[in-house]
This record gives structure tokens, C-alpha cells and sequence, in this order.
């Protein structure tokens, strides 16, 4: 650049100039010497036109750069102020106002597209009962909460503001009366019937809008603008009109914003830099090319390649241009359509021939190519160079796998699984490439609201101390995203469709805005969450709101009042019975019970703002009563929550505004207001966090060709890019086609070639390409699929001593396919080409040593310092999973997490465990009730009351039923209960402590509920839940406690003998032997002694089969038996095994071999459970055939 400008210029020569370059960098560049070549005065403004927040910044670093002093033209500025950025549809509108000042342009116009949404809201349903917008009137039909209208009337803005912007002609005909449309040439064609309604309404919103407004419309205005800015000169130019107007990085503008540029062009200097991929002209290559058709164009057309013989020379020349298309560049061809508009269109206005003394004879057009030393740089230089795929295949040599690894593709199973390999494959190009830095490094997706949360998982996880973590950032989240605040507002905004789960209320109490306003703290909140499940708080706020969500009224049962009753009266009375039908939640209490009142100040002002949210309300009173909502309901613990709260307050005095400018006074729903006041919280705007230093993750948008070394594309599935938008069907623009209209899928396609040439060094395309769920393959993007097409048709791959992949070949080469998941074996494959820096995963796969397969007891840990006695409770918890009892007792390790997830529904039915508790807790208070002498029936009765009061049992007719199946199931046992206690009489009144010492352990407890039997005998009553047996075997779980009692008690010298109640029986366990009794407890107690040292390997399960096979002493099981017991530990294709259940089994013993391994399945299990087997038998108790 140090050559380019003819600096002896002294003021600013006015044009329209524009500079042609294919590398962005040079364009950045051109701005940043054109503006230190010819600078504006010391306070005078910069202004830059620009689409997105990363090209602004981009630039502003490149002006903010240190000089060049050697050579004044080069380097940056120093510094980079006074800039206006400003975006092209922002900068016009003031453009009309300095241009057109006796006018006294309003600052938003009156048909704006925020101000014409609400005209529109109060114009549709008065225009609907006119005959011709009967269609209108039918959609809007049953619209009782304003939906439908608001969604009609907020499409209807948007088109209307498109139809102001690229079809202004259509507007001004409208008005005049004609209903037609007009094409690129001005012929015109009717309205169809069902079409006329559109020209009725604009005429409609122009008698709506007062007089004085009338002109403001854009279409009108343009044309005043147009007229006006013939009047003015360089010694008459309009106040406060830049003298130097900059458009950079911008790759389309419509027509209209071109005209308005050029209309200024005579007295103000315009500088468009122009992101060009080809040099030569190349209109030809893509269809409608005839609309484009100019009295000038700026490049030529490319000639006939000088490799090629004399008689290609005369075929080329001798094709049709109808036909050039055939020998063009495919990519540029399938995905330019935008760019070519936009550039073709450019060529009506460009200036630059005439003011080629600024550029002292010096090259306009700046296109230039990287070396094409790999695949990348050659297809790059294809495009530049415009060459079709043959000419392209026989003119670049084959690649060595290095070379063509610059552009390279990859599939995953899912998107958490695309940036787990992204992160593995950035740490591997970090490492391989000392020069290359994060902020290198470009991520793009279709929409990063889909993969922020990935993306903050998989990079966010690494701690900065850690040699792994690359430092990121995530641009064009919207503030509703970011912001926990701004979710609760909306979340409040819907109060009227909210359930108010337990979970929904919880996440709004973590809210620090929300606590703070309410007193809480973040302790408080973990014991509210208790205090929330003790009451059985599901959801609903009351009774009525259900109600109002279609259930029965009167149904208040696990609702927030409900719970808060039960926490109230708990305060009040404690541990007592119910109260009017309340059952008291006796855990609040003491002086953390002023938590409940907080809470109730909580639901309190929800359930005012759910009653008042239900009126109709004109937007002056919405604008009352919105920000007391925010003052109920939160308060700003620092600058940055008050700042969003005075930017909420804004938002609102905004909209309040357009509603007040479109004579809006009409009563609104409260979820079409929310709507509006959020809506710009979702929007992005040019404050967006870019370029931060760090590898950057974006959305893919237009206008974002900025370069860099790297570039990977996520996401790339077929059907999610290029992004679908639904046309609506009365769009009139979409079956009347102008050169410069927007489409949603040609500007994906041209954003998908401006990522591949703003690529440097590689260029990596990821996207789902198998299932999740059966490894099937799915497609990438068509864009993604026309790539590889072309990548296979032209290019070629050595592969050592001479030969070459081609085809499928070459795509196999540059693609990789990774498992399903981080851990695979694949990652350890000698062969493997796949890379993973997640060394956690590394030990799942590195073999034991050789020593460990028979666990030698040096393994073993050494006995504990100090054990506690132990009681009957932990021993048969021990019992009944030795290796469990090993990671609890002795690790002190529990593999159980809770997730606290809350029960956001209420009960229809009981899982397993729920009717165990409950019949549990109904056998207990029956038995009481027993012993006290009480009737059984009514005990029964009160304590089904008392659960149903507590809301454990399930709703409507469901509590009444499972009520009368508990009677029916306890009932038979209860008599047989009642018979017992009848016969054994009273229990003594205190407890008899029984304790046995052996082996360094103390096993100790009390005996209660003890009747006298005979002379220094006992009897004691246990009431099993459930049966004793189940499918004929016995139940040992439920049997491990009353056999460990009979043993302590005997040797103890206690001579107790127990009576089993169960669903299918009474049985009678024998008292022991004292002798026997402390021989079996000095065994049980030395393998408790192991299991505080390792883990045993046994199972219960797999021990009753064990001992069902009744093996000699010293025999060794058969194969059958093994295969018994590897089903039951591991399961098969039906059912799943214990293993799968169990975390401390498969922590300790991953699969039945290493559980087998050592021998010790078969003598443990008998050591372990024979004495009970055979005191089972001796009892008459014994498996059923």
C-alpha cells in the first residue's frame, strides 16, 4: 500500500469509488492507508458503514495498530477514535433527515417497522370486517388472547418494511390507487383476487398515519431524497454530512441504499471496499443473469488459459455466453448468487475510472492469491481464477497427505461429541504449530444457542492451571441467554400458562436478584429444598390456579399452599396429628423456621402477580405495572444486574412510544406485551463480545469474511444449513425475483464460500454423520456434500512410491469418522489416526498387572484403628452387600447421587419402593396400636388419613383405591398379628441389651418389644413386609436381621425365639444354642474383619445359588452353575444382572470374570450364609419346589 495514494491531495476528492479485493486483509488495509493518506480534520468523525460486531472490531484493531514510522503509509494509526460504525439502514435514515432538513424528519419514522407492527395491531381487526380483507377476518377469527393478531400484525411490519426497502415502486403504485406489481423492468402485472387485500392495507396504514407524516414513508422519502440531493454541491453540501462515508466488509446491499450513496457521491467521498472472490468477470456463471445485464461492467471477462492448445483458444471464444456458465468455477457457481448481485449491481454506480489520479496510475482491483502450496490455497486460487473442474483437475499436481490435510471433514454422533473432538484436534494443531494462538482460531455453527452450552462443558471444564485449557469465547449469545434474570422475567411474563413446579420455584429462588429481594440466602435454599420435599410440594399454586388451568376445583393437594399450611402448622404444633385435615411438616422449626415466612412472602406476591397478569391492560397501564413487577420481585446486587434493570425500564419507555405514535390505546394481552419488551434482548447488535484474544465460537452470519488461520465449521447437517426460513405465503417478493433480494438460503450458500476463502491454513467441516442411536449414517449439508464432489473430481492424493488416490479415495484420505464415544478403544489402536488429549480415559483401558489378578492379601488394606460397635442394622447391611459395606464403611465413598431433582407431578400411582415405605410405616402403626391395646381398624384408618394429608398418596379415586388394597393386604395379617399378641400377652416394659465380642469386633444392641414365653425365654413379634418368599425362594434380605438377633441374643445367654408374620404365613425361628450361637458370631465377625479391608467377592444373589447347589467340600462348581451365576451377575440379551444395578459391585468387580477370578465366590458364600440356610432348615424353612 505504500505506493497506492496520491497524497499531495489536500481535501477529500468526492466519488463513488470502489475497490475490488479477494483477500479481506487487503481491503482492511486499502481503509486503513487510504484514511492516514487522506485524514479528516482532528475532532471531525469517521464513518464506517459495517453489518456485524466482528468485522467493526476487526477494523478498529487494524486503525488502533502501531505506525510504520520507516514508512509512514504502512502500519496501523496508533489509535482508533472518533469512529462512527454505524449500520447502512441507521446511517440512511439520518441520511434522508440531513439531506431533506425543512421536511423535519422525524428520528424513527412512522413507518417504522416497530411503530407499523402496532398500527397494525389496532388497524387489523377494524379493516377485517371490510369484504375485501375477508381473509384476514378468517385467520383472525377465536383470537380471544390477541395471538394470532399479533403474530399477522408483526409478519405483516416485516413485509411491509422489506417492500419499503426492495420494492418501493410497489408501495408508490399502491398508493396511487393501481394494484399491480412491477418487475425489475418496470412492466407491470394485477393483483390476483386474494392478493388486492395487500395494497387495500398499505393504503389503509398511509389515510391511518396523520398528514403531516405521510411523506416519511421510506419508499416516499427515498424519492424526495433522490430529487433533493441533485440540489446540492461541493460549496452547498447539507450540515452535518460526512465528508468521507467508508462501507467495509459489507458483502450485500439492496438497491435503494446504493442509490442514496451514489445520490451523495458528487459532494462526499465514497469509499466501498469490496469482498470479491474472482477476478474476472463472472455474471455469466449463474442463472437470471439477464436481470443483470449494465451499460458497464468493472472486470472483464477472464480469457481462454494460455496452456491450452490454439483449437480449446477458438472453442472457448466460440461459446454461447449463454453457455459460459458450463465453463465456470462450480462452487463459485452453486453458492455466489448473492455476491454476484451485489457486485453486478455495484458496477451501475462505481466512479473509480474517473478519480484514477488518487490511485497515481497504481492497481485499483487488489486481488492477489496465497501460495497454492496446499489443497486449500489451490481451491482458493480456482476461484480467483475462475477455473472450471477439468481445466482445474490437469492443472494442479497431485498433493502429498500433509498438503492436502488443509482442508479436511469429520463426523461425530452428536453435537457434545463435535466439540470434544474439536477440542482434542485444536490441542493437537497447538502442538504441532508453535506460531498458531487461540485467538487464530475460528469456530462458526448454524446457531450457537444450540452448542453454547457443549461448548462451555467441554472447554469450560478445564482449569486454567491445566496444560489442556484454551482460553475461549462465545459471541452472538442473546442477552435472554446470558442473562439469569432476564429468564426469570420471562418466566413471570407467563404466569398464566405456568404450572409452578417444585423445580420452576427453586430455580427462581437461585436467582441472586430474587434472593436478595427476599432475604435468602444460599444456605436457606438447600434447606428449603428439604423442607419443599418433606411437604410434598409438586406443583400449583393453589387450588384455583389449577382450576384455571382445566383441572377440578377444589384439588389442592401437593400444591404450594398446601405445603406451605403443612410447614406453618409444623412451626406452630411441631410433631402432632393432623389439624382440620393439615398434617403438620414437623422439620420447621427453631429459628430457621423464619425461612417459611419468607417463602410465603414469595408465593404471596406470585400469586398477585398471577391474578393481576390475567387482565386486559392498555399499554400506559402495562407501562405502571410492569416495572412494579420488577421491583416485587427483584433487586440489583450490583451495578451490572442494575444496569439490566434500567435497560428493561428503557425497553419499556420505547415501546410505550411506538404504541403512543401508532394512537395504540386498546386493552392487550399481557404475552403480547412481554413479547415486545424482551424482543430486543434477543436481538445482536454490533455490542457483541468478538475477537477477544481467545478462540472464537459464532453463530455463522453474513458479513463476517474475516481472516484467519484457522476456520472450523460445526454443525454442518443436512437440513440445518443452509437455514431454513418459511416464506410466508403471502410474500409477493418471493415469486417476483430482483437482482439484490435477500433469501436466507443464497445468503448461507455465499457465507459458506466467504468461510473457505477466509480459511489461511485449514479450513475443518464437522457435522453429525452417524446416528446416536444405531451408528447409522446420516448426510452432511448439500453445500458440505457439492465440496467434497468437486474436492474428488479434481484433486489427487499420493500415497507413496508413485501412486495416487482419487475420488472416494481422496475423500476417505482428508475425512475422519470418530466413535460414539471419548473412551473408545480406538483412540489406543496401534493404526489409530484419531487423537485424544482426555488422558482420564486413559486408565479405563490399561491392563491390571499381572500380580493384582489373585488380589494377594498385601493388597489389602490394614485393619481400621479404631471400629464401632456394631448393631444389628449395619451388620445385616453388611450381610446383604458385603462390598458395598466395604466402600461405605471403610472409604467412606458413596457411589448413590443425588440429583436433586424434585417431583414436578403429581402421584397417579406408587413406584416400588414408595408402597414398601408405605406399607412399612402402615405395619408400625398398626402393630403400636396392638401393643397398646387399641383397635387395629382405627389406627389403620388414621394413618391412611394422615398419609393422604401428608400428599403421599395418588390423587382422586386412585388414593381410595390403593387405600382399600392396603386394608385388604394388612388386614388378614393384622388378625394373625392380633392372635399373637393375644396369646404371648403384654411386651416387658424395658429392653434387654445383648453384645458379643470376637476378633477385634463388638456387635451390640438393644432387644425391645420383648414377651415373656417360659421361664428366662422370650418371644418377639417381627412383621415382615411383603413375603417371605418370592418365586419360591426365600427372602433372605428380609431374613439377615432376625437370624443376626437370634444369634446375639443366645450368646448372650437370651433364649429368644422370634414369630414371623408375612403375607404368605406366620413362621417361628427357634431360639439358638449359646455355643453354637457364638461360634457362628465369632465366624461372621473375622469375615467382618476382611470386609473392612477389601471387598469381598460375593453377592447375595449370586450366594443363594451357591448354596443351593449344595457343593461337596472341596468340589469345584460345574459349568452349569457358573453360567447361573454369570446370568445373574452380568445378565443376558433379557434381563440385566445385578452388575447393572449395583455401582459398588462394578466399581470393585467390572464383570463376573474378575468377580470369579480368585477362587472365593464359593467358600465366602458359604462361610457367609450357611448358618443361615441351615438354621432356615432346622426351622422347617426352606426353599418351596
Amino acid at each position: 500500500m505504500s505506493r497506492l495514494f496520491n497524497a499531495h491531495h489536500t481535501a477529500l476528492t468526492p466519488g463513488f469509488l470502489v475497490v475490488h479485493a479477494n483477500l479481506p486483509e487487503q481491503l482492511r488495509a486499502l481503509v486503513v492507508s487510504w484514511t492516514k493518506a487522506y485524514p479528516l480534520a482532528v475532532l471531525e468523525t469517521e464513518t464506517v458503514l459495517v453489518q456485524s460486531n466482528g468485522i467493526a472490531q476487526w477494523l478498529k484493531l487494524a486503525l488502533a495498530a502501531d505506525p510504520d514510522f520507516n514508512d509512514p503509509t504502512e502500519g496501523g494509526a496508533g489509535i482508533a477514535s472518533n469512529l462512527s460504525l454505524q449500520m447502512p439502514g441507521r446511517f440512511i435514515w439520518q441520511l434522508y433527515r440531513w439531506l431533506l432538513p425543512a421536511s423535519d424528519i422525524p428520528e424513527q419514522s412512522g413507518f417504522d417497522k416497530n411503530q407499523l407492527r402496532w398500527r397494525l395491531f389496532r388497524l387489523l381487526p377494524l379493516l377485517a370486517e371490510q369484504q375485501e380483507f375477508q381473509l384476514l377476518h378468517s385467520y383472525l377469527a377465536a383470537d380471544e388472547e390477541q395471538r394470532k393478531l399479533q403474530q399477522l400484525a408483526f409478519k405483516l411490519a416485516d413485509l411491509f418494511d422489506q417492500y419499503q426497502v426492495y420494492r418501493a415502486d410497489w408501495l408508490a403504485a399502491w398508493q396511487q390507487g393501481k394494484d399491480v406489481v412491477l418487475d425489475h423492468l418496470g412492466h407491470t402485472t394485477p393483483l390476483t383476487a386474494d392478493q388486492r387485500w395487500q395494497a387495500a392495507l398499505w393504503r389503509a396504514i398511509i389515510a391511518d398515519v396523520p398528514s403531516a407524516e405521510q411523506q416519511f414513508s421510506r419508499a416516499m422519502l427515498h424519492r424526495n431524497f433522490l430529487q433533493a440531493a441533485k440540489k446540492y454541491r461541493m460549496d452547498s453540501r447539507p450540515a452535518g454530512l460526512p465528508r468521507r462515508v467508508i462501507v467495509f466488509g459489507i458483502s450485500s446491499l439492496p438497491q435503494q441504499v446504493l442509490e442514496a450513496l451514489a445520490a451523495i457521491a458528487p459532494y462526499t467521498q465514497v469509499l466501498l471496499a469490496v469482498h470479491n472472490p474472482c477476478q474476472h468477470y463472472w455474471a455469466d456463471i449463474i442463472a437470471d443473469k439477464d436481470l443483470l445485464k449494465t451499460q458497464q461492467q468493472r472486470q472483464s471477462r477472464k480469457a481462454p488459459t494460455q496452456q491450452k492448445p490454439e483449437s480449446d483458444h477458438s472453442a472457448l471464444e466460440s461459446i454461447a455466453p449463454e453457455q459460459l456458465h458450463n465453463q465456470a468455477q462450480p462452487l463459485l457457481a452453486a453458492w455466489g448468487k448473492q455476491g454476484r448481485d451485489y457486485i453486478r449491481l455495484l458496477d451501475q454506480f462505481d466512479e473509480t475510472q474517473a478519480h484514477l489520479d488518487l490511485f497515481r496510475g497504481q492497481r485499483i482491483d487488489l486481488f492477489s492469491s496465497n501460495p497454492p502450496t496446499h489443497l486449500l490455497a489451490q481451491l482458493q486460487n480456482d476461484i480467483l481464477e475462475l477455473r472450471p473442474a477439468v481445466e482445474s483437475a490437469a492443472f494442479w499436481p497431485a498433493l502429498n497427505p500433509a498438503q492436502a490435510q488443509s482442508l479436511c471433514f469429520a463426523t461425530a454422533h452428536s453435537a457434545m461429541r463435535e466439540v470434544e473432538i474439536l477440542h482434542d484436534d485444536l490441542l493437537a494443531q497447538f502442538a504441532a504449530d508453535p506460531q498458531l494462538k487461540p485467538a487464530d482460531v475460528m469456530v462458526m455453527v448454524p446457531d450457537i444457542h444450540l452448542y453454547a452450552a457443549a461448548i462451555s462443558a467441554v472447554f469450560g471444564r478445564i482449569s486454567k492451571d491445566d496444560a489442556r485449557y484454551i482460553p475461549f469465547t462465545i459471541a452472538d449469545q442473546s442477552a435472554v441467554q446470558q442473562e439469569p434474570l432476564l429468564q426469570a422475567l420471562q418466566l413471570l411474563l407467563q404466569l398464566r400458562t405456568e404450572r409452578f413446579t417444585a423445580s420452576t420455584v427453586l430455580d427462581l429462588l437461585q436467582l441472586p436478584a430474587l434472593q436478595l429481594r427476599f432475604g435468602f440466602t444460599e444456605t436457606d435454599i438447600q434447606l428449603l429444598k428439604s423442607w419443599i420435599e418433606a411437604a410434598n410440594i409438586r406443583w400449583g399454586l393453589n387450588a384455583a390456579q389449577r382450576q384455571s388451568l382445566g383441572l377440578p376445583e377444589d384439588f389442592a393437594q401437593n400444591s404450594w399452599h398446601s405445603g406451605l399450611q403443612r410447614m406453618l402448622l409444623g412451626y406452630a404444633i411441631g410433631q402432632s396429628e393432623p389439624w382440620q385435615g393439615i398434617a403438620p411438616c414437623a422439620q420447621v422449626s427453631g429459628l430457621s423456621a423464619a425461612l417459611a415466612g419468607q417463602l410465603a412472602q414469595l408465593l404471596d406476591q406470585l400469586q398477585q402477580a398471577w391474578q393481576q397478569s390475567a387482565e386486559k391492560r392498555t399499554p400506559e397501564q402495562w407501562a405502571a405495572w410492569l416495572p412494579q413487577l420488577l421491583a416485587d420481585f427483584f433487586a440489583a446486587e450490583d451495578e451490572v444486574q442494575q444496569s439490566l434493570l434500567d435497560k428493561l425500564q428503557q425497553a419499556l419507555t420505547e415501546w410505550l412510544e411506538q404504541c403512543q405514535q401508532a394512537n395504540l390505546t386498546d386493552a392487550l394481552e399481557l404475552n403480547v406485551v412481554s413479547v415486545a419488551w424482551l424482543e430486543g434482548f434477543s436481538a445482536q447488535g454490533l455490542a457483541q463480545r468478538f475477537l477477544a484474544g481467545a478462540v472464537n465460537f459464532a453463530t455463522l452470519m453474513p458479513m463476517r469474511a474475516i481472516p484467519f488461520a484457522q476456520i472450523h465449521l460445526l454443525g454442518m447437517n443436512d437440513g440445518d444449513f443452509p437455514r431454513q426460513m418459511i416464506k410466508q405465503d403471502f410474500d409477493l417478493m418471493a415469486t417476483n425475483y430482483r437482482p439484490g433480494d435477500r433469501s436466507r438460503r443464497d445468503d448461507d450458500r455465499y457465507l459458506f464460500l466467504e468461510a473457505l476463502l477466509s480459511a489461511r491454513q485449514r479450513l475443518r467441516i464437522s457435522w453429525v454423520g452417524h446416528s446416536v442411536h444405531d451408528n447409522s449414517e446420516r448426510s452432511p449439508s448439500v453445500l458440505v456434500g457439492q465440496l467434497r464432489d468437486h474436492l474428488a473430481a479434481v484433486w489427487r492424493v499420493e500415497v507413496g512410491s508413485g501412486s495416487v488416490q482419487q475420488g472416494e479415495d481422496v475423500l476417505d484420505a482428508i475425512t475422519v469418522h470418530h466413535p460414539l464415544q471419548p473412551f473408545s478403544r480406538r483412540y489406543l489402536a496401534a493404526d489409530s489416526t484419531l487423537v485424544s488429549y482426555q488422558h482420564e480415559w486413559l486408565a479405563l483401558h490399561q491392563s491390571p498387572p499381572k500380580n493384582a489378578e489373585a488380589a494377594p492379601a498385601s493388597n489389602m488394606l490394614s485393619a481400621p484403628d479404631q471400629v464401632p460397635a456394631w448393631d444389628l442394622d449395619r451388620l445385616s447391611g453388611w450381610l446383604k452387600d458385603p462390598v458395598k459395606f466395604f466402600f461405605r464403611q471403610r472409604l467412606k465413598v458413596s457411589f448413590e447421587t443425588d440429583h436433586g431433582s424434585q417431583q414436578n407431578t403429581e402421584n397417579f400411582g406408587l413406584d416400588g419402593l414408595e408402597r414398601w415405605q408405605l406399607q412399612q410405616r402402615l405395619q408400625q402403626r398398626i402393630s403400636k396400636a396392638l401393643t397398646a391395646g387399641e383397635p387395629w381398624q382405627q389406627a389403620l384408618n388414621q394413618e391412611l388419613a394422615l398419609i393422604g394429608a401428608e400428599g403421599l398418596l395418588p390423587v382422586a379415586s386412585a388414593a381410595t383405591l390403593l387405600a382399600e388394597q392396603f386394608t385388604q393386604l394388612l388386614s388378614p395379617q393384622a388378625e394373625q398379628l392380633q392372635q399373637l399378641v393375644s396369646q404371648y400377652g403384654a411386651p416387658m416394659p424395658q429392653p434387654v441389651w445383648c453384645e458379643f465380642a470376637a476378633e477385634g469386633q463388638q456387635a451390640g444392641d438393644w432387644l425391645r418389644e420383648l414377651r415373656p414365653l417360659a421361664a428366662a425365654s422370650f418371644v418377639q413379634l417381627h412383621w415382615l413386609v411383603g413375603a417371605l418368599y418370592k418365586d419360591k425362594q426365600l427372602d433372605y434380605k428380609q431374613l439377615l436381621k432376625p437370624w443376626l438377633q437370634q444369634l446375639l441374643a443366645a450368646a448372650s445367654g437370651v433364649a429368644l425365639q422370634t414369630d414371623i408374620v408375612a403375607v404368605d404365613g406366620v413362621f417361628s425361628l427357634p431360639a439358638y444354642q449359646a455355643d453354637q450361637a457364638k461360634t457362628q458370631l465369632q465366624q461372621l465377625l473375622s469375615w467382618l474383619q476382611q470386609s473392612l479391608c477389601r471387598p469381598l467377592p460375593v453377592e447375595l444373589g449370586c450366594a443363594r445359588l451357591v448354596l443351593q447347589a449344595e457343593l461337596a467340600a472341596g468340589s469345584a462348581p460345574d459349568d452349569k452353575l457358573q453360567n447361573q451365576l454369570e446370568k445373574r451377575y452380568q445378565g443376558d440379551g433379557f434381563n440385566a444382572g445385578v452388575l447393572a444395578r449395583n455401582p459398588y459391585l462394578a466399581r470393585a468387580f467390572p464383570d463376573f470374570k474378575a468377580l470369579w477370578a480368585d477362587g472365593e465366590l464359593v467358600p465366602v458364600s458359604m462361610a457367609l450364609y450357611q448358618g443361615l440356610r441351615d438354621y432356615l432348615a432346622q426351622a422347617g424353612i426352606a426353599e418351596r419346589q
